[in-house]
């Protein structure tokens, strides 16, 4: 059974900018679960760009270097808000889940990387 955590524990976000323009605002919104398992966890990130309308293309890289297919989506108002979400844990142990988030701009060449973000927890027999 997967159980969908809806806890607001969200933690001090991680800014990671590269370069002038862009930038990333990243955190884990589940951290320091304690319950059944497994659990689905929760990332948020916001992207930034000084251009108000600016396309992006993006993907997660998740724990142990899996990569969500590319996504796209278009900056309004110099921002575009993004999540991931996936499952993790085995009753009666810890887990640790990261995540972290790969941007491309629309006409630039550099790719923005977010640092690594943790989400932690413990399952419950």
């Amino acid at each position: 059974m997967v159980c969908i955590v809806g806890l607001m524990l969200v933690a001090t976000a991680i800014h990671s900018q590269d370069g002038a323009g862009g930038g990333i605002t990243i955190g884990p919104v589940t951290n320091g679960y304690q319950g059944a398992c497994p659990v689905v966890v929760h990332f948020r990130a916001t992207i930034y760009h000084t251009v108000s309308q600016v396309k992006v293309r993006y993907h997660w890289e998740r724990s142990g270097g899996k990569m969500t297919p590319q996504q796209s989506g278009e900056i309004i108002d110099g921002k575009l808000d993004v999540g991931d979400e996936f499952a993790v844990g085995k009753p009666g142990h810890a887990f640790t889940a990261t995540d972290r988030l790969h941007v491309s701009f629309e006409g630039e060449k550099r790719e923005v990387i977010s640092p690594r973000v943790v989400s932690t927890g413990t399952c419950t027999p």
